[in-house]
């Protein structure tokens, strides 16, 4: 897994491009396609299935590094690449924390939405809460 940079050098005003993209195990890298009106991607896990999982967003929406980048669509992405919104818990128009960090072999995502949450097929996405003692996000 991998995320690209294309562009200049970074200025006040950005003129870098971010595409989520996956590595196969041959070493061809492969695009993942945005969620519709997205156009900034970065992918933070991939399970031995080919599902990568990570956050879409704008250039206004998205974290970019530096900072951790998060964006305001978790996402999935099937082996083929096609993208799958995973919700949020807020509304979807204004939060803008929400990634998807991790997935393992089942095909569940763990990841945020403004607080932890976990996402299933068959369950969907849920506030998994936090460890007592923890912070609040």
């Amino acid at each position: 897994m991998l995320t690209t940079l294309r562009g200049a050098e970074a200025t006040a005003f950005q003129v870098l491009h971010f595409q989520a993209v996956k590595w196969e195990p041959n070493g061809e890298i492969h695009e993942l396609a945005p969620h519709k009106g997205d156009t900034v991607g970065f992918v933070f896990g991939i399970n031995d299935r080919g599902q990568a999982v990570g956050t879409l967003g704008t250039c206004l929406t998205v974290g970019l590094p530096p900072v951790f980048a998060n964006g305001q669509h978790a996402v999935l992405w099937e082996p083929d690449g096609t993208p799958r919104y995973l919700g949020t818990l807020g509304d979807a128009n204004t939060t803008m924390v929400n990634f998807a960090a991790s997935i393992n072999e089942l095909g569940e995502v763990v990841g945020q939405s403004q607080v932890p949450v976990l996402w299933t097929r068959t369950g969907g996405m849920r506030d998994i809460g936090a460890l007592p003692g923890a912070s609040p996000p």
